[in-house]
């Protein structure tokens, strides 16, 4: 997978929207929340607006994040996944789980559980 460059100037939140917002004349999309965990994973909640129909959806994305050996310290997004791609991480913090729309993707569904679960781990130590 090709891993694309953030500089590290720029935060997590703008590189998202640099590089997924749009709004044409087919949908819209935005990123409402961004969190990133101890510098190696980003977590974000993405808002599809489609606009024949004002279909609206709002889906996980994790991307996991590597340092480039680069003089200007920039950030390899190493892969970018979405929810129903059953990502590995599952350390989504709630603020981010709580902005998904309901889904009935078993996917999707098994890797919020899964970020639930931690949560509940965590809060019994």
């Amino acid at each position: 997978m090709h891993a694309t460059q953030k500089p590290a100037r720029l935060s997590m939140r703008r590189f998202l929207k640099s590089r997924y917002e749009c709004d044409d004349k087919h949908c819209r999309i935005r990123v409402l929340d961004c969190v990133v965990i101890a510098d190696r994973t980003a977590y974000a909640a993405m808002e599809w607006v489609m606009k024949d129909n004002d279909r609206r959806q709002v889906v996980g994305v994790v991307l996991r994040l590597e340092r480039a050996p680069t003089v200007e310290a920039k950030t390899a997004v190493a892969q970018e996944m979405i929810e129903s791609m059953l990502p590995s991480d599952a350390d989504c913090p709630y603020r981010i789980l709580r902005l998904l729309s309901p889904t009935d993707d078993p996917r999707a569904l098994e890797w919020r559980q899964r970020c639930r679960a931690r949560w509940r781990r965590q809060a019994s130590h």
